[in-house]
């Protein structure tokens, strides 16, 4: 941004939520009232805020990272959907960073039918993850995420679902859970918000220039992230870790399985957001 805008404006940037004392949730409400002016959010946190978010956590749904760069850019159908409806709870929407998709792991078994599933006791952190784990066969809880190490090591729970990068390898789960399974659960995308009102006072000009810097910031955050999730397995395994890890090549038996997820939330306010995702991944598949 400082060198799009010659040198007017810069980011200071405070990793781990530090402004929040550590808490994301936190960090997106002091950005709502201002306090800070911008902040690397999640969907699920937002759909704290508007339940319309929920529709990015639909299961199985983003199964090509190409749909991400054609879809989750400024200037998309499903993109702008999106922004409107950060503008209504105080965020100017300025683009899509990448955490990578939530991949199962356990402590039990290998993974590669839904019958594996059944009677494991999952954590998963939303509604929807609940409800899909649910019809798997799973008893689906939530805990909070500082308690789930401890719960998977006292085994409290068998599995759980998370990106590879940015929390399975970093936190070490592989230690405590020694299956993992590749299945692009959920795309997890990472909203960058500005405080809406610092956003309309800002010139048309510096917003146009703004947002080129953050899509093209992000384009190469995404290709950043796909590279180091990869390399991170490579590098467990090679390091001798105790675990084994499988691949889903057909993902059919297990979205047939949670094809009741889409009808209940289709009945919803969610609808148009979930025809929208669908409509965008139908596309990607042409």
């Amino acid at each position: 941004m400082e060198e799009y805008t010659d040198g007017r404006y810069a980011v200071d940037v405070y990793t781990n939520a530090a402004l929040g004392s550590g808490s994301q949730l936190t960090s997106t409400e002091m950005t709502q009232k201002g306090t800070i002016d911008m902040v690397l959010t999640s969907t699920a946190i937002l759909s704290n805020m508007d339940g319309n978010f929920y529709a990015f956590d639909m299961p199985w749904l983003v199964e090509d990272l190409d749909w991400v760069d054609e879809n989750l850019v400024a200037g998309s159908k499903l993109f702008d959907l999106a922004s409107e409806k950060a503008e209504g709870i105080g965020f100017k929407l300025l683009a899509f960073a990448e955490l990578g998709y939530r991949e199962f792991t356990n402590s039990k078994r290998t993974i590669e039918t839904p019958a594996d599933m059944a009677g494991l006791k999952v954590r998963s952190p939303g509604a929807i993850g609940l409800a899909a784990y649910t019809l798997l066969g799973c008893n689906a809880t939530s805990i909070d995420f500082g308690e789930l190490y401890t719960a998977m090591q006292q085994g409290a729970v068998d599995g759980e679902d998370n990106p590879i990068d940015g929390i399975i390898v970093p936190n070490r789960f592989y230690e405590v859970q020694h299956y993992i399974t590749i299945w692009n659960f959920q795309y997890c995308g990472l909203p960058l918000a500005m405080n809406l009102d610092l956003w309309n006072m800002l010139t048309e000009d510096e917003q146009a220039t703004l947002m080129k810097a953050f899509d093209d910031a992000t384009v190469y955050q995404r290709q950043l992230a796909q590279e180091t999730e990869e390399n991170q397995l490579k590098q467990v395994l090679a390091d001798g870790a105790d675990i084994v890890v499988t691949y889903i090549d057909d993902l059919t038996p297990f979205q047939e399985a949670v094809a009741g997820v889409y009808d209940k939330y289709k009945q919803t306010d969610l609808k148009p957001y979930i025809e929208a995702l669908e409509a965008a991944k139908a596309k990607v598949g042409e």
